[in-house]
C-alpha cells in the first residue's frame, strides 16, 4: 500500500524515458525500489505491466523453488537490507555492482525475495544507482550489470521528474496519514469508521493484486 501510493505516476516517467532513448527493454528489466534510510530496509516496487514479465521469467526458469506467482508475491511483499547502502556503495553519477555472493552474506533475511530478484538478473550480478533521495527515502534503480551503460541516459533524463513527483507522493501520502491520525484520535466513534475504511481499501488492493496475478498466470497456460 505505501510503495504504491509513493510510486504513483512514477513508473511512466522512467517508461517514456526508456522510449525517448530507444529502450524499450528497460521497461521489463529495470526494477525500482526505495530504501527508508533510518532503518536501511529496501522494498521493490513492481507495476502492472512488469508484473506479468516477471511472472512469465519465473515459470521459464528452472531455479524457482516455489511457484511462479508465489515469487511474484514475495518480490512485491517482501522488505530486505539494502546492502549497497550499507556499504555506502549507492551513488547518483554511476551504477555501483556487487555480487549475490556478497549480498547474501550481510543480509539474510527474505531469502524468497533475494532468489526471485537473482533469477530477474539471469545469473548477472546485481546493479543499482539512486535516483533521488528525498523525505527519508533513496529511490534506486535495479538492473543487471550487463545493462548498465543502456540504463543510464534514460535514468539520468527522468531523474528531475521522478523526484519532483516522488516528492508530490510523499506529500499526499503525509497529509492521509495525518487525516488517518485525527479520526483515530477523534473517538471511537470516529476510530470504528477509520477501522472500516482501511480494512475496505486493504480488500480492494489485495483483491486487484490477486486479480492481475491471475490473469498473467492464465496468459501462461493458454
Amino acid at each position: 500500500i505505501v510503495s504504491a501510493s509513493l510510486f504513483h505516476g512514477i513508473e511512466p516517467i522512467l517508461h517514456c524515458a526508456s522510449d525517448q532513448f530507444q529502450l524499450p527493454q528497460l521497461k521489463d528489466h529495470c526494477r525500482l525500489s526505495f530504501t527508508q534510510l533510518t532503518c536501511s530496509q529496501f522494498s521493490m516496487y513492481v507495476g502492472p505491466t512488469q508484473l506479468r514479465y516477471f511472472i512469465e521469467e519465473f515459470k521459464r526458469s528452472d531455479l524457482v523453488q516455489i511457484s511462479a506467482i508465489a515469487s511474484s508475491i514475495a518480490l512485491i511483499t517482501g522488505t530486505s537490507h539494502d546492502v549497497f547502502l550499507t556499504k555506502g556503495l549507492v551513488e547518483r553519477s554511476k551504477f555501483a555492482i556487487l555480487t549475490w555472493q556478497e549480498i547474501a552474506e550481510i543480509d539474510s533475511g527474505d531469502k524468497d525475495m533475494l532468489e526471485a530478484e537473482s533469477i530477474l538478473t539471469a545469473g548477472h550480478r546485481p546493479a543499482c544507482i539512486e535516483v533521488c533521495r528525498t523525505g527519508g527515502y533513496s529511490i534506486q534503480a535495479n538492473i543487471a550489470s550487463t545493462m548498465c551503460d543502456s540504463a543510464m541516459k534514460p535514468i539520468h533524463a527522468a531523474r528531475d521528474e521522478i523526484q519532483k513527483q516522488f516528492e508530490f507522493n510523499i506529500a499526499g501520502s503525509l497529509a492521509k496519514r495525518r487525516e488517518f491520525a485525527l479520526l483515530w484520535s477523534a473517538g471511537a466513534d470516529k476510530r470504528t469508521r477509520f477501522r472500516a475504511a482501511a480494512r475496505t481499501l486493504f480488500v480492494e488492493i489485495t483483491a486487484r493484486v490477486i486479480e492481475l496475478l491471475t490473469k498473467s498466470s492464465a496468459k501462461g497456460l493458454s
